[in-house]
């Protein structure tokens, strides 16, 4: 399978739900096998204002894009050893039931029909890679959404030839193989999963800086400790680093 085609089946859409359910706005994700839990993974700017969000699991000819309603969302804080005031990180995860398959889907535009389907991936991972200088890295997602009378449809955007630079506070810092195009050629890819060949999962894309054709990315292995804590499969995480959790509607299907 090309890595083009690995990033777009291990990316899953995310779609908020504005008035009647219906989705208005949408952002990235992905779904992982995490110390024996299914954990949905995303970027806290995206999820957290304002809004309940759902994984769009696939379009069904005559009944609409079928969604899965996440419940509570929860955040990482993090604390200087002996301060009492904390950052909130760009990162926030929420366990998914394991019946939850979202489909990678090919409609014909003309017919509104589904040519072809197939399961988008689940990232088996303990959360440990680190990127590496030299290695190969990319991501994919939904760009340019927009609301026709069915669903909300956007373009397909598959970023590949990224180089890991150098790892910042909170970031992991990568060289795109081109001059940035601009970030409104990004919007709706916040939250997608960074991979390497082998599909390797390292990140979370969480921004970018165009005048140094840069793309940033939350590094997963720095906050594993913090996540399996929030999951409560962990009894203390490092870093300082603190869970906390958005009450939000009850996970659900919607049609």
């Amino acid at each position: 399978m090309l890595f083009e085609s690995r990033l777009l089946a291990r990316s899953i859409p995310l779609r908020r739900l504005g008035a009647g359910h219906q989705a208005d706005g949408g952002s990235s994700g992905c779904l992982v096998d995490f110390r024996g839990r299914r954990v949905l993974l995303t970027v806290a700017h995206s999820v957290r204002n304002g809004g309940n969000w759902a994984i769009e699991v696939g379009y069904v000819p005559g009944m609409g894009t079928k969604l899965f309603q996440i419940g509570a969302l929860n955040f990482v804080v993090q604390f200087r050893v002996g301060g009492s005031h904390g950052t909130t990180l760009d990162l926030a995860y929420a366990p998914v039931p394991r019946h939850v398959r979202p489909l990678v889907q090919d409609l014909d535009p003309r017919t509104g029909l589904v040519r072809h389907e197939r399961p988008r991936i689940i990232i088996r991972s303990k959360l440990d890679q680190i990127p590496r200088p030299g290695a190969e890295y990319g991501f994919a997602g939904y760009v340019k959404l927009r609301k026709n009378p069915v669903e909300l449809m956007g373009e397909l955007k598959v970023e590949t030839g990224l180089r890991f630079e150098r790892s910042l506070k909170t970031k992991d810092r990568y060289r795109l193989s081109h001059p940035h195009p601009g970030h409104s050629d990004y919007y709706g890819c916040s939250g997608a999963p960074v991979l390497d060949r082998a599909s390797h999962l390292v990140g979370l894309v969480v921004g970018g800086h165009q005048g140094s054709d840069a793309i940033y990315a939350i590094p997963l292995a720095k906050y594993r400790s913090a996540i399996a804590l929030g999951l409560g499969i962990a009894r203390q995480a490092p870093e300082a680093c603190r869970p906390f959790v958005r009450r939000s509607p009850s996970s659900r299907r919607i049609v």
